[in-house]
């Protein structure tokens, strides 16, 4: 006899399946952070570097352990939007401690505790969020996607728009493919001066550069897709082609996290629509293929500033561990440090971008600008500074930022993992709840790649569903023929 989640098998004893399991699996994570909370109580009262390597662990611990747990109770897929975010705060926040890296022996251990605390607490408040009912409007909104795109419309859509975003770039580089080539190598390069490349504050022809850069995003997403689908050879084959042509400008323009984003979100698709048995046996082809992208996002930002022409891919680096990350970490840090003892607290709110954003400048011209990081200047540092987003709702509004945040963040999580119960309905619900579910671990880098990419999750959004037809599910509907929804936004 063996066991499997919410029955006994092979007997006729049942065990209450959500409340029980429920508990536990609040009960779990309590006593794992309470572990972490002792932790952290001795690497306070000790203050040594030898405790605070200690308390760094028991963070990556509970993450580890938690997930875990809910597995083993529930066997639900641990590839959800919370754990996504999760993994994203051990990979860009709490990885350069663990590993200790260079720079963070410049702070006193208050600082590195008191870091790492907060760390803690806005992985306990996302956690927290989790719990959340979600809005069931997010729900009703994906139950109207198509069920049986149109693929051909679709085809015809994804070409207009990599049309759309590929011909300006062609254009601003002289109109010769040839000379386009040869800008594209330049990469960070100042000395070669290209036309895509946007000014600091928008006007009308960076608006329309931006938007031709937000269009081509989507088509990896809707290319591979369709590839998918029942289409003549011919047609895969020029989606195959202007996928590749986007890959590589995106690659060596340089651009490490919007690579990532147009690699991992089509990876976790393929993953997630690939039968399971199938999947358990190309686990370590996707495995693989994660390793390739870290070595690829290497190589950008070995060759990025001088530009590619001489490339050589026997000098990037090979080792996991050593490969380049913004040293996040160590800017959080250095806002604990000196905020709100030397500067104070900006009172801005980083979600509120995302309604900002979209107007041009040069339509408001007073739109207000980010007060930035007052503890570094702009010169100093330039565009690579981030500190992730622990550390941008912390320079925002302190510990109650976190806290709040936190939470949001959680409840962003509960509301998007709604769209998993669509995936047997439809795949174009698959390709979407994985382009938000990338959006969501580069985002914990900084939420301002949320801010600027979400654009290519509503494009994409809106190409899927005005370009199919909605057929119903006999399971949706209700004995009179008619769809119904409870209050909560569950078929009923």
């Amino acid at each position: 006899m063996y066991l499997r989640a919410g029955t006994i098998l092979r007997t006729k004893i049942s065990v209450p399946k959500f409340g029980t399991n429920r508990t536990a699996e609040v009960a779990g994570w309590l006593f794992l952070f309470a572990a972490g909370g002792l932790v952290y109580w001795f690497a306070q009262a000790n203050n040594t570097w030898g405790w605070i390597t200690a308390f760094v662990a028991s963070l990556f611990l509970v993450v580890i352990l938690g997930i875990s747990w809910e597995w083993a109770l529930t066997r639900r897929a641990p590839a959800n939007s919370r754990n996504a975010i999760l993994v994203g705060i051990l990979f860009w926040l709490l990885l350069d401690p663990l590993l200790w890296r260079e720079g963070i022996d410049e702070f006193s251990p208050d600082v590195i505790v008191r870091s790492l605390l907060y760390a803690g607490i806005f992985i306990a408040a996302l956690c927290a969020g989790y719990l959340v009912p979600p809005f069931s409007g997010v729900k009703r909104f994906f139950y109207r996607m198509p069920s049986e795109p149109k693929d051909d419309r679709i085809f015809w859509v994804t070409v207009a728009i990599y049309l759309f975003g590929i011909v300006p770039q062609i254009y601003v580089s002289g109109g010769s493919p040839i000379e386009f080539w040869h800008l594209l190598l330049a990469g960070y390069s100042p000395d070669i001066e290209v036309g895509w490349r946007r000014g600091m504050l928008g006007n009308p022809d960076d608006f329309l550069k931006s938007t031709a850069h937000l269009l081509e995003l989507c088509v990896p997403f809707l290319g591979v897709y369709l590839v998918r689908r029942q289409l003549v050879p011919w047609k895969k084959l020029l989606l195959v082609l202007m996928m590749l042509s986007i890959f590589l400008i995106i690659f060596f323009s340089g651009e490490r996290r919007v690579f990532a984003l147009i690699v991992l979100g089509p990876l976790f698709y393929v993953f997630l629509v690939t039968a399971k048995a199938t999947r358990r046996k190309l686990t370590p082809v996707f495995l693989a293929g994660a390793l390739v992208l870290f070595w690829m996002m290497q190589a950008q930002v070995q060759f990025r500033s001088a530009g590619f022409y001489e490339f050589d891919p026997a000098v990037v680096q090979t080792n996991p561990l050593e490969m380049h990350r913004d040293n996040n970490f160590y800017w959080f840090a250095t806002a604990v440090d000196t905020m709100p003892s030397m500067y104070e607290f900006t009172n801005e709110w980083v979600f509120l971008q995302i309604f900002t954003h979209p107007i041009p400048r040069f339509l408001w011209p007073a739109k207000p600008f980010t007060v930035g990081l007052p503890f570094v200047q702009w010169d100093e540092i330039g565009a690579s500074l981030s500190l992730s987003i622990v550390g941008e709702l912390y320079v925002s509004q302190g510990l109650t930022g976190i806290i709040l945040g936190g939470l949001l963040y959680g409840w962003m999580a509960k509301n998007w993992d709604q769209l998993r119960a669509y995936f047997s309905q439809s795949q174009a619900i698959s390709l979407i709840y994985s382009l938000g579910l990338t959006l969501l671990l580069i985002g914990v880098r900084s939420f301002g790649d949320i801010v600027l990419n979400w654009y290519v999750l509503l494009i994409v959004i809106l190409a899927l569903r005005f370009s199919g037809q909605r057929v119903r599910s006999k399971q949706w509907y209700g004995p009179a023929g008619s769809a119904k929804l409870s209050r909560s936004g569950a078929m009923l």
